[in-house]
Order: C-alpha cells, then sequence, then structure tokens
C-alpha cells in the first residue's frame, strides 16, 4: 500500500497522472485484454547482465574472460490493490496478474504482456509473481495486497525492425506502441520534444494526437 504521502499526492495531482497499463498481447502482438492497476508503482527497476565466461581452462587462478552475449532486460516492480472500503476479496482484482504465468492454450505457452505507462513500454513475460496480503476483514477476506512482478524481455519482428532501421547507415523508423506520442518519441530521437512537428511533416500526419499502434514512422534527420 503507497505511504499517506504518496496517496494524498495521487488524489491532488490524479488527473495528471497516467495510470500504469498491464496490456496481454495476441500472438500478432495486437491487444487482446487490459489489466486495472489499482495504484501507479512507486518504482521500477530495469536490470541487464554481459555474460562473460573463463576462456582459460587451465589456469584457474588467471581468469582470462570472453564475452558471450547480453541476457535480456529484465523490469520489477511492486503493484498494490486495496479494496477494503468496498469489502471485496482483493484476490479478484490480483489473480488476473498471477495467471500470467499460466499456459496460454493457442500460444503453448504464458502469454506476451506490455507494461504501459505514459511514454514507458515495456513488451516481455512475466516470470514471476508473489502476492502478499496486507489486510483482511473480520472473516479473513484479503481487501489489501501487494504483488511483486517480474518480466523479462521479449522481443518480436517489430522491436527487431525498429533495432534494424535505427543503425547509423539506414533511414531511421520507428514502430509505434500503445502509448506513444509524437512528442514522446520526438525527444527520444532528438532529445527535443518540441521537434515533433518535423515528424509529423515527414509522415504527412495532420492530427498528432492521432497514432496507431503498429504503424511505421519514418524520423528524418535534422
Amino acid at each position: 500500500m503507497p505511504n499517506s504521502r504518496t496517496q494524498k499526492a495521487q488524489k491532488s495531482f490524479g488527473q495528471n497522472l497516467k495510470k500504469a497499463k498491464i496490456i496481454v498481447l495476441k500472438k500478432d502482438f495486437s491487444k487482446e485484454r487490459e489489466i486495472s492497476v489499482n495504484f501507479n508503482p512507486l518504482e521500477y527497476t530495469l536490470s541487464k547482465d554481459a555474460n562473460w565466461v573463463d576462456a582459460n581452462k587451465k589456469d584457474r587462478n588467471r581468469p582470462q574472460l570472453q564475452f558471450q552475449d547480453c541476457g535480456a532486460e529484465t523490469l520489477s516492480m511492486d503493484l498494490f490493490f486495496d479494496t477494503y472500503e468496498t469489502g471485496e476479496d482483493v484476490r479478484k482484482y490480483t489473480d488476473p496478474i498471477a495467471k500470467l504465468i499460466f499456459i496460454d492454450p493457442e500460444l503453448h505457452r504464458p502469454p506476451t504482456v506490455r507494461v504501459a505507462w505514459g511514454s514507458f513500454i515495456f513488451d516481455g513475460v512475466v516470470t514471476s509473481t508473489k502476492l502478499t496480503p496486507t489486510l483482511f476483514l473480520s472473516n479473513g477476506v484479503p481487501v489489501r495486497a501487494k504483488v511483486a512482478i517480474t518480466i523479462k524481455e521479449y522481443g518480436h519482428e517489430a522491436n527487431a525492425a525498429n533495432r534494424e532501421l535505427n543503425s547509423s547507415d539506414r533511414t531511421r523508423a520507428h514502430i509505434v506502441h500503445e502509448g506513444d506520442s509524437l512528442w514522446s518519441i520526438a525527444a527520444k530521437f532528438y532529445n527535443d520534444a518540441a521537434k515533433w512537428k518535423y515528424i509529423a511533416d515527414k509522415n504527412s500526419i495532420s492530427n498528432p494526437r492521432l497514432l496507431d499502434a503498429g504503424m511505421r514512422l519514418e524520423i528524418p534527420p535534422l
């Protein structure tokens, strides 16, 4: 449960805060359904490892490290849920998140999810969830809980296209994700959100607030 200071900030500025969302994706990475988050996380952690192996097998006292590969990026965060005022079982809202590690019959694996919070987008698969109920009614029903969730980066064709098209010897491009805006894209490529008009003009976008997820935008050089 967020502390009282955080709750006051959410009540005072709630209309200006973007709501974090967990979007369950279909096989083609289109939206299947959305899982509501009771409170925005207080923080999140992104971690990524570089894997090195010891190439010197003969002398263990003199390791010779050789780079092997980079591991997938991992997103970790705690989500808070509170149903005390309504008296509902809080698991009604936490179970959909816990079930994201279950096998999808159509995919034959757990589904891919997208965490979208303003301009922050992270696609991956849920590798662990941990439910901690922290408040109970007199009948034992949990009405407050924390869910710790870990999501490992999962690449797909759109991300691969982004990496290829953004290489230094090619015209840069961007595949739009849900939650993207011309301002956030301009900030990403130009380090200046105010330069969004260059992208709009290049792609003949008359209404900068209407971007469809999956569309390809050309990013012109300045």
